[in-house]
Protein backbone atom coordinates (compact mmCIF):
# COMPACT_ATOMS: atom_id res chain seq x y z
CA UNK A 1 0.00 0.00 0.00
CA UNK A 2 1.15 3.51 -0.73
CA UNK A 3 -0.29 5.36 2.28
CA UNK A 4 -1.55 8.86 1.52
CA UNK A 5 -3.12 9.77 4.86
CA UNK A 6 -4.98 8.36 7.86
CA UNK A 7 -8.52 8.94 9.09
CA UNK A 8 -10.34 7.99 12.26
CA UNK A 9 -13.99 6.98 12.00
CA UNK A 10 -16.10 5.44 14.76
CA UNK A 11 -13.07 4.73 16.95
CA UNK A 12 -11.24 2.91 14.17
CA UNK A 13 -8.18 4.19 12.30
CA UNK A 14 -7.91 3.82 8.53
CA UNK A 15 -5.08 4.22 6.06
CA UNK A 16 -6.19 5.93 2.88
CA UNK A 17 -3.94 4.94 0.06
CA UNK A 18 -3.22 3.28 -3.22
CA UNK A 19 -2.67 -0.42 -3.82
CA UNK A 20 -0.46 -1.54 -6.68
CA UNK A 21 -2.45 -2.77 -9.64
CA UNK A 22 -5.50 -0.69 -8.77
CA UNK A 23 -6.12 2.87 -9.89
CA UNK A 24 -8.56 3.76 -7.09
CA UNK A 25 -7.81 5.10 -3.64
CA UNK A 26 -8.92 2.68 -0.90
CA UNK A 27 -9.46 2.62 2.86
CA UNK A 28 -7.66 0.02 4.96
CA UNK A 29 -8.63 -0.54 8.57
CA UNK A 30 -5.50 -0.56 10.73
CA UNK A 31 -6.98 -3.06 13.19
CA UNK A 32 -7.23 -5.60 10.37
CA UNK A 33 -3.61 -5.26 9.32
CA UNK A 34 -1.78 -8.43 10.39
CA UNK A 35 1.72 -7.22 9.62
CA UNK A 36 3.45 -4.14 8.33
CA UNK A 37 6.96 -3.22 7.42
CA UNK A 38 8.80 -0.24 6.09
CA UNK A 39 10.34 -0.93 2.71
CA UNK A 40 12.81 0.84 0.49
CA UNK A 41 10.11 1.24 -2.18
CA UNK A 42 9.50 4.90 -2.82
CA UNK A 43 6.28 6.40 -4.07
CA UNK A 44 4.87 9.84 -4.64
CA UNK A 45 1.46 10.95 -3.52
CA UNK A 46 -0.18 12.35 -6.64
CA UNK A 47 -0.16 16.13 -6.66
CA UNK A 48 -3.84 15.96 -7.56
CA UNK A 49 -4.68 14.10 -4.31
CA UNK A 50 -5.99 16.28 -1.51
CA UNK A 51 -7.37 14.39 1.50
CA UNK A 52 -9.81 17.13 2.49
CA UNK A 53 -11.16 17.42 -1.04
CA UNK A 54 -11.30 13.62 -1.44
CA UNK A 55 -13.40 13.22 1.74
CA UNK A 56 -15.40 16.46 1.49
CA UNK A 57 -18.71 15.01 0.25
CA UNK A 58 -18.55 11.75 2.17
CA UNK A 59 -19.50 10.40 5.56
CA UNK A 60 -17.30 7.72 7.03
CA UNK A 61 -14.89 5.61 5.06
CA UNK A 62 -16.70 4.91 1.84
CA UNK A 63 -15.55 7.44 -0.68
CA UNK A 64 -15.05 7.29 -4.37
CA UNK A 65 -17.03 8.38 -7.37
CA UNK A 66 -20.59 8.61 -6.01
CA UNK A 67 -21.75 12.19 -6.55
CA UNK A 68 -23.02 14.37 -3.76
CA UNK A 69 -26.69 15.29 -3.74
CA UNK A 70 -29.18 17.00 -1.48
CA UNK A 71 -30.45 14.80 1.35
CA UNK A 72 -33.38 16.17 3.34
CA UNK A 73 -34.48 14.60 6.64
CA UNK A 74 -37.52 15.25 8.79
CA UNK A 75 -36.39 14.73 12.38
CA UNK A 76 -38.14 14.48 15.74
CA UNK A 77 -37.29 17.16 18.34
CA UNK A 78 -35.34 14.59 20.38
CA UNK A 79 -33.14 13.61 17.44
CA UNK A 80 -32.87 17.22 16.27
CA UNK A 81 -31.27 18.17 19.60
CA UNK A 82 -28.76 15.37 19.10
CA UNK A 83 -27.94 16.49 15.54
CA UNK A 84 -27.54 20.09 16.65
CA UNK A 85 -25.01 19.03 19.27
CA UNK A 86 -23.21 16.49 17.06
CA UNK A 87 -23.69 17.20 13.34
CA UNK A 88 -23.48 14.23 10.99
CA UNK A 89 -21.57 16.12 8.32
CA UNK A 90 -20.04 19.55 7.80
CA UNK A 91 -22.76 20.35 5.24
CA UNK A 92 -25.57 19.88 7.76
CA UNK A 93 -28.05 22.75 7.68
CA UNK A 94 -31.21 23.00 9.74
CA UNK A 95 -33.62 24.54 7.23
CA UNK A 96 -36.80 24.43 9.33
CA UNK A 97 -37.57 24.10 13.03
CA UNK A 98 -40.98 23.64 14.64
CA UNK A 99 -42.22 22.18 17.92
CA UNK A 100 -43.11 18.92 16.11
CA UNK A 101 -40.07 18.42 13.85
CA UNK A 102 -36.99 19.90 12.23
CA UNK A 103 -35.73 19.60 8.67
CA UNK A 104 -32.03 18.97 8.16
CA UNK A 105 -30.40 19.19 4.76
CA UNK A 106 -27.05 17.74 3.71
CA UNK A 107 -24.98 17.99 0.57
CA UNK A 108 -23.42 14.54 0.66
CA UNK A 109 -22.82 11.37 -1.30
CA UNK A 110 -25.28 8.97 0.38
CA UNK A 111 -22.96 5.99 0.63
CA UNK A 112 -23.67 2.77 2.53
CA UNK A 113 -22.11 4.01 5.78
CA UNK A 114 -24.15 7.24 5.70
CA UNK A 115 -27.30 5.20 5.08
CA UNK A 116 -26.38 2.88 7.95
CA UNK A 117 -25.99 5.88 10.23
CA UNK A 118 -29.42 7.14 9.21
CA UNK A 119 -30.88 3.69 10.01
CA UNK A 120 -29.52 4.01 13.54
CA UNK A 121 -31.76 7.06 14.00
CA UNK A 122 -34.98 5.24 13.16
CA UNK A 123 -37.81 5.82 13.95
CA UNK A 124 -36.83 9.43 14.69
CA UNK A 125 -36.19 10.39 11.06
CA UNK A 126 -38.00 10.35 7.75
CA UNK A 127 -36.01 10.67 4.54
CA UNK A 128 -37.74 13.21 2.31
CA UNK A 129 -35.18 13.38 -0.46
CA UNK A 130 -33.65 12.12 -2.63
CA UNK A 131 -36.59 10.06 -3.80
CA UNK A 132 -34.51 6.92 -4.42
CA UNK A 133 -33.28 6.98 -0.81
CA UNK A 134 -36.78 7.63 0.54
CA UNK A 135 -38.05 4.64 -1.48
CA UNK A 136 -35.20 2.50 -0.17
CA UNK A 137 -36.17 3.27 3.44
CA UNK A 138 -39.85 2.61 2.68
CA UNK A 139 -39.01 -0.76 1.11
CA UNK A 140 -36.76 -1.69 4.03
CA UNK A 141 -39.57 -0.81 6.48
CA UNK A 142 -41.97 -3.03 4.51
CA UNK A 143 -39.43 -5.86 4.53
CA UNK A 144 -38.95 -5.52 8.29
CA UNK A 145 -42.70 -5.62 8.85
CA UNK A 146 -43.03 -8.67 6.60
CA UNK A 147 -40.23 -10.41 8.50
CA UNK A 148 -41.98 -9.82 11.80
CA UNK A 149 -45.34 -10.96 10.46
CA UNK A 150 -43.85 -14.16 9.05
CA UNK A 151 -41.85 -14.83 12.18
CA UNK A 152 -44.89 -14.41 14.45
CA UNK A 153 -46.85 -16.84 12.28
CA UNK A 154 -44.10 -19.46 12.40
CA UNK A 155 -43.62 -18.95 16.11
CA UNK A 156 -47.30 -19.57 16.83
CA UNK A 157 -47.45 -22.69 14.64
CA UNK A 158 -44.22 -24.39 15.63
CA UNK A 159 -43.54 -23.63 19.28
CA UNK A 160 -45.43 -23.58 22.51
CA UNK A 161 -45.56 -20.44 24.58
CA UNK A 162 -43.90 -20.28 27.98
CA UNK A 163 -47.31 -20.38 29.69
CA UNK A 164 -48.21 -23.57 27.76
CA UNK A 165 -45.00 -25.23 28.92
CA UNK A 166 -45.64 -24.23 32.52
CA UNK A 167 -49.18 -25.63 32.36
CA UNK A 168 -47.90 -29.09 31.30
Amino acid sequence: IDPYCIKVFKQRWYIIGHREGNDEVHFYSLDRVLSMEITENAFNIPKSFNADAFLHNYYGVMAGTMPAESVLLRVTPFRANYLRSLPLHHSQNEVERTDEYSLFEYWIAPTADFIQELRSFLPDIIVLRPLWLREKFIQEAKNILDNYKNYDYDLQRKTKTTSDKLAE
